[in-house]
């Protein structure tokens, strides 16, 4: 009786949820949250290495997931932590053509992450400093989903210097 009510679920959860949402969910493997642990530690420290620069152009939607895997509850809206993961959230969008997935392009949950940061920051300043990180997310991402449009572009420019 037990194994066929746990079938139960598991078909009505697959029909709920759907395969194709489950693939698309994003993920951060350990090893991606042990490199953004690495880049957080730099931040911190207010340095930056060619290693982390890299490694974090190349992690997009990856570190925002990172981050709430590494700070639990409280310890994700304290200041210090904020401003200890703001530049590598920046960072990370900087150059969205270097971004690895093309899902990690898209900002779902960076930019879901900083929207709740939003309303629960009362500081001024630091609520400022968040909505600067947003701008730049999502900015990153409408320039990231144009690629097409600006090879075209360099095309028929190309084609009116003849």
């Amino acid at each position: 009786m037990k194994s066929l009510s746990l079938a139960l679920y598991a078909l009505m959860f697959i029909f709920c949820v759907g395969a194709e949402g489950l693939a698309q969910q994003p993920g951060c493997d350990r090893a991606c949250v042990q490199s953004v642990r690495g880049l957080l530690r730099e931040s911190y420290h207010g340095f930056s290495s060619g290693w982390g620069e890299k490694a974090n152009n190349r992690l997009g939607d990856k570190v925002g997931v990172a981050i709430l895997h590494i700070f639990k509850r409280k310890a994700l809206y304290k200041p210090d932590n904020i401003r200890t993961f703001l530049p590598v959230i920046q960072q990370a969008f900087k150059y969205p053509d270097m971004i690895e997935s093309t899902e990690d392009r898209n900002p779902r949950v960076t930019a879901a992450l900083l929207r709740r940061l939003k309303r629960k920051i009362k500081d001024h300043f630091l609520n400022l400093e968040i909505t600067r990180a947003l701008n730049l997310v999502q900015f990153s991402s409408q320039r990231a989903a144009l690629p097409e449009d600006r090879t075209q572009h360099k095309k028929a420019l190309q084609l009116t210097a003849r």
